[in-house]
């Protein structure tokens, strides 16, 4: 995604968390991007929503772990 894309993406998935929270693929998508634009608080807090939607969700217990620092990940 290009700037301007990732700033729309990241619009239209706020207005639709907005609309319907509890889809956690919607709050997923919207960690994702917030994580693309460095803003990891906000990352975190959707990452945070999605698992608590989806407790099963491996790639969002990973991606919070990776936040949290703890896991030895290289960029």
């Amino acid at each position: 995604l290009t700037l301007g894309q990732t700033d729309n993406a990241l619009n239209q998935y706020v207005k639709a968390t907005t609309l319907d929270p509890n889809r956690p693929e919607w709050q997923h998508n919207l960690a994702v991007l917030y994580l693309r634009t460095r803003q990891y608080d906000l990352a975190k807090k959707h990452f945070s929503i999605t698992l608590k939607l989806h407790p099963e969700n491996q790639t969002t217990i990973y991606m919070l772990d990776a936040l949290n620092g703890n896991l030895d990940v290289k960029a």
